[in-house]
Formats: structure tokens, sequence, C-alpha cells
């Protein structure tokens, strides 16, 4: 049995971590701050877990690459769509994208709001093309709080008040008939 040509399920996708080498390298030089590291293959020794690490902290030294990367809405819309043509790419039929809104943001200052909504656009143009069912985790620690920082959550108890006609749903908990309206 060939497990690539097989459908899957990813449960703990991490879009910060799911950043394509080459396009890492394209949003440096896009935000005018060049990587040293050229190739994807240059690159990928110091931005991607290619072994088992030590620690959490080893782990993410690794993802800072990738997050210096998210310096636009666009940047961010770029990433979850090709996060969603991996996804697609490796047969994955149903995943979920884990995110710390935080850790995304931080960088730039981005507004986690419009940050969410620019992974619901890049999401849902891939899916225009891509047999992906999408659900979200978004990671927020007691150290990241959007309160009182003026780039967090307008509502962080319902992110449907940001985006009405929206409500929160696991893809195993929503009808297909209701996507439009949950996706």
């Amino acid at each position: 049995m060939d497990l690539r040509a097989s459908s899957k399920v990813d449960l703990h996708r991490h879009l910060e971590g799911a950043v394509r080498p080459g396009t890492i390298i394209e949003l440096y030089r896009e935000a005018g701050t060049p990587l040293a590291e050229t190739t994807p293959e240059e690159l990928a020794p110091v931005a991607q877990v290619l072994r088992p690490m030590g620690s959490l902290a080893e782990v993410l030294a690794y993802f800072r690459v990738a997050q210096e990367a998210f310096r636009s809405l666009d940047a961010v819309e770029r990433v979850a769509s090709e996060a969603v043509e991996d996804l697609a790419a490796d047969n994955v039929r149903l995943a979920e994208l884990r995110f710390s809104p935080d850790f995304l943001c931080r960088s730039a200052g981005l507004d986690w709001d419009e940050a969410f909504g620019a992974i619901l656009a890049g999401v849902a143009r891939a899916r225009e093309v891509h047999d992906v069912e999408v659900g979200f985790i978004a990671i927020a620690g007691r150290w990241s709080s959007p309160f009182g920082t003026g780039k967090g959550w307008s509502d962080s108890t319902s992110p449907t008040t940001r985006w009405p006609g929206r409500r929160p749903c696991s893809p195993t908990s929503c009808p297909r008939s209701a996507r439009p309206a949950c996706t």
C-alpha cells in the first residue's frame, strides 16, 4: 500500500511551521531584509524542524525565522493559502491549522483580527481549487493577551462578533451544507 496515495487527516499542522522555505526567502526579500541563505536548501537547516528537538525553546528558535516572514497581511494570506496547497499535495483531506496570534503578529505588530481574516481568506482561496476541509486552533496563552495592546481580538470570547454569519465549529461537527457559513 502506498501511504502517500492514501487520504489523510492532519490534526496538528502549525501554520507558522508550515511556511515553505522559498516563501520565507521571498517574503524577507520583499520586506527589504534578505536572508543570508538564498535557496530553500540553504535555509531548511536553520528554519525547519527536521530532527527531534530537545526543548520547546529549541523548536521556537527555528520557528523564529518563519515568524519574521509574517510582516504583512498579504504574507499571512499567502502562507495560509500555500499551507492548504501543501496539505492537498500530501493528500490530506481534513486538517486543523494551529497558530498563535501573538507569535504570528508580534514581529510586525499586526492586528489579530485582521490576521485571522487574512488566514480565512488564504484558506478560502486555496479551497476553491483543493478539496481540503480546514479547521483552526488559535493558541493563546495567559501571557499573550490582546487586551490593552490595541492589536488583539476585538472580543476574544466570541470571534463570531467580528465575522457575522460564521460560527465556531470543527470540520467534523460542521455539515458540508453549512460550510460557507462557518469556514
